[in-house]
């Protein structure tokens, strides 16, 4: 029954990480124990992921450095294609830190195995729950919101032209070169295709966002515990049998790993953490540059249609501060 529950609480710590890691072919490369067959079929998820994004990544970015010449039209795809080229990144960088990734994960499984206080393993549980609570909220959010974008914009921007023509827009352009996107079923294929990028970009966001939930809030559980022992320390109602000098060594002990562990997930996930940052600060600016300017052109329109002198009509769209 030990065992069973011990296998259980791992399961449930993990549950989440490997369901999100698993479909980008990326979980056999952070978990060693699993079968060749899955290991096999990792590698071929991983090609298929790759080659998804960069047959968005590569035709969008070649367009938007090199054919697009509007500066406006410029940074209106900075935002979409930065977000494939981080998510890209991250994808590379997760695979490459596999054997370091591992290592987290093996002790954290260790931790659950070792651990035997009833009040210990309610503590792990509990932050256990906050990692994976968070894991939800960043899939919620970032799902709803991009894939919304990625079906729901683009298909309510359909415009019919007259009868025989109707304009079919795209999230991401540069195919236009190649072959025409606007027959059927040409069109359909890059959609879907556009869809199942988006997909995959959201599913490796989530991925590093798993990550780091489940290793820091593995770390917020050890340390609570630390704390738990460090009120038991002289009193020893908790401990009952075990020497003051022995309570104390099992505390350094403790203290001393948990210490490690936190840099190692430090080193491990550093540089996402960094790049997310940055990627998210690019973001929040251009969308904030999309609505100032999406703004601006509604309101010169309407001032435009009360037929207003020129100086009259800047100083009402852009007042001086």
């Amino acid at each position: 029954m030990e065992k069973e529950n011990l296998v259980n609480d791992i399961s449930y710590a993990m549950r989440l990480c490997r369901f999100v890691l698993r479909p980008i072919g990326l979980w056999p490369m952070v978990y060693g124990r699993v079968s060749q067959t899955e290991r096999i079929l990792s590698a071929v998820l991983a090609v298929t992921c790759f080659s998804t994004v960069c047959f968005v990544l590569i035709p969008a970015g070649i367009y938007t450095l090199i054919y697009e010449n509007d500066i406006n039209a410029k940074l209106k795809l900075f935002g979409p294609v930065g977000f494939c080229l981080t998510s890209t990144i991250k994808y590379c960088y997760l695979g490459l830190k596999g054997n370091a990734i591992s290592r987290c994960i093996a002790h954290v499984e260790n931790d659950w195995r070792i651990v035997r206080d009833r009040n210990h393993r309610t503590i792990m549980t509990e932050y256990a729950t906050v990692g994976r609570n968070l894991t939800i909220l960043c899939a919620l959010f970032l799902f709803s919101g991009g894939m919304s974008y990625h079906t729901i914009m683009t298909i309510s921007s359909t415009k019919k032209i007259n009868e025989s023509l109707t304009i079919k827009p795209l999230t991401y352009p540069g195919y236009d070169r190649y072959f025409d996107t606007q027959a059927s079923p040409a069109y359909e294929i890059v959609f879907f295709m556009h869809c199942m990028c988006a997909m995959v970009m959201y599913s490796i966001t989530t991925a590093a966002c798993s990550l780091a939930a489940t290793f820091v809030t593995h770390a917020c559980g050890q340390i609570q515990i630390v704390m738990c022992r460090l009120d038991d320390l002289v009193e020893g109602k908790e401990s009952k049998g075990i020497e003051l000098n022995s309570r104390l060594a099992i505390i350094v002990h403790d203290h001393v790993k948990t210490l490690r562990f936190s840099v190692q997930v430090e080193k491990v996930l550093r540089e996402v953490c960094l790049l997310e940052l940055v990627a998210s600060t690019l973001t929040i600016c251009l969308l904030e540059y999309y609505c100032i300017t999406n703004y601006g052109r509604k309101s010169c329109n309407s001032v435009k249609k009360l037929q207003l002198p020129p100086i009259t009509s800047s100083g009402i769209v852009y007042p001086k501060m």
